[in-house]
């Protein structure tokens, strides 16, 4: 006698109520993560500077820059670009010649960004060692301030050293470095803006 096989059930298909329950899980679980790393009092490391950071940035005029031909300088040389600006008040020495070396050893680190990144020197009577520096870097620019540049001077006047700044390519004072920074720390700042800025 032939037997025929019973064929097996269907599958049951996936409950419909679970569906949403899914979603909902799924849409909750990084709040849940979120409430769970501030339950720990977990918090992303700050990213700092290692100057101190103009609050808010002070705009710098576009003028009031002499180059050493008594050629005033403007936005083609002072926007578009991140400067690094060294104020150097009376005469160059070892410490002046060792900042203006660190700005060029800088700027060359950025690799392919250097030149997104101007070095501009003030001073208000360059001396020889100063004028020598700038000639063997056609870049440099050597500079007498006027107006609110003077300010920068009157810095490196009090502190008796040379002062570095970082302007961005608007022309605003960002950061102020303390006498005789870390190079590798302005570096890393110089990173950091130049990865996020859009402009420069």
């Amino acid at each position: 006698m032939n037997s025929t096989s019973t064929p097996l059930p269907p599958s049951p298909a996936p409950s419909s109520r679970a569906l949403p329950g899914l979603i909902l899980a799924l849409f909750s679980l990084p709040m849940l993560i979120a409430l769970g790393l501030y339950a720990v009092h977990w918090r992303p490391a700050a990213v700092a500077s290692h100057g101190e950071l103009v609050t808010p940035p002070r705009p710098l005029p576009a003028e009031g820059l002499v180059a050493t031909d008594d050629r005033p300088l403007g936005a083609t040389e002072l926007r578009g670009r991140w400067l690094m600006v060294l104020a150097v008040a009376g005469p160059c020495n070892a410490d002046c010649l060792t900042r203006i070396d660190e700005m060029r050893r800088i700027q060359v680190a950025l690799y392919r960004n250097m030149g997104r990144v101007g070095r501009v020197v003030l001073s208000d009577a360059p001396d020889l060692p100063l004028i020598a520096a700038a000639d063997a870097a056609p870049d440099l620019l050597l500079a007498r301030p006027d107006g609110p540049w003077r300010e920068l001077l009157a810095d490196a006047t009090n502190t008796k050293a040379p002062r570095l700044y970082l302007l961005d390519p608007l022309g605003n004072l960002v950061i102020r470095y303390p006498p005789r920074p870390q190079a590798a720390g302005v570096k890393r700042d110089l990173e950091h803006l130049l990865k996020f800025s859009w402009n420069g």
